[in-house]
């Protein structure tokens, strides 16, 4: 799946346990793989993806907002019940979002200014264990995230497999060489998405993995690329 001559390895389960931020009904104990597709007619400025399985099911839907005051960006399930939301951290020196689920903040996903690696670009992810409703970073700076642990991280790539997660060992920011993904986002191109200038993304993911947090991580990174 990650293509000829790709590198990647495989995704496996998280270590130090499982990854779930957004809640165990999201929690898978099987290796699943997704299709992020953006809908026909949608548009870059404010374009909606359905995330189906292999068997058409519609998982979520990813709403983007991109001309709006903050840059929302909604996970909605197969309901059309909101799971979570981002909003991009607004003057920000560099690439910040905050995520939200009924109003609490569960994580913050912060590009690294500087990468130690030969790769693309490293996104730390922080998870709050003691969500709140304020934004404590009220001062955006390439300092005031350092008192705090990432512990997970998002890496991209320039071959292979577009984008990596993974659980990052103790005092580390990026992945080692002897990291594993839990999770993996490949863009694919098909005639029709050249055409209607649309996006196809494929999704992999581990057991004991939160899907639904995968999917907002791939929605903000991929964009974020664009």
């Amino acid at each position: 799946m990650g293509g000829k001559g790709s590198k990647a390895k495989a995704v496996g389960s998280p270590a130090n346990g499982p990854v779930n931020v957004l809640g165990q009904q999201y929690v898978l104990s099987e290796r699943s793989a997704l299709k992020m597709k953006q809908k026909f007619w949608s548009s870059w400025g404010n374009g909606d993806y359905q995330v189906k399985d292999l068997d058409d099911k519609v998982w979520f839907v990813c709403d983007q907002k991109f001309w709006d005051l903050n840059n929302e960006r909604s996970l909605l399930d197969g309901n059309g019940e909101v799971v979570c939301t981002a909003l991009e951290k607004l003057a920000s020196v560099r690439s910040t979002w905050h995520i939200y689920q009924n109003g609490f903040r569960k994580a913050t996903i912060a590009k690294k200014i500087l990468s130690t690696k030969s790769w693309g670009e490293v996104y730390m992810v922080y998870v709050w264990d003691t969500p709140d409703t304020l934004d404590k970073f009220t001062k955006d700076s390439d300092t005031e995230l350092d008192p705090y642990q990432p512990t997970l991280c998002v890496r991209t790539s320039f071959t292979g497999w577009g984008i990596e997660m993974f659980t990052l060992e103790a005092g580390k920011t990026e992945p080692t060489k002897d990291s594993v993904p839990w999770a993996r986002t490949q863009e694919t191109l098909s005639w029709r998405d050249v055409v209607l200038d649309a996006e196809t993304y494929l999704l992999e993911v581990a057991p004991n993995v939160d899907i639904a947090f995968a999917n907002m991580l791939t929605m903000i990174v991929a964009k974020d690329l664009d």
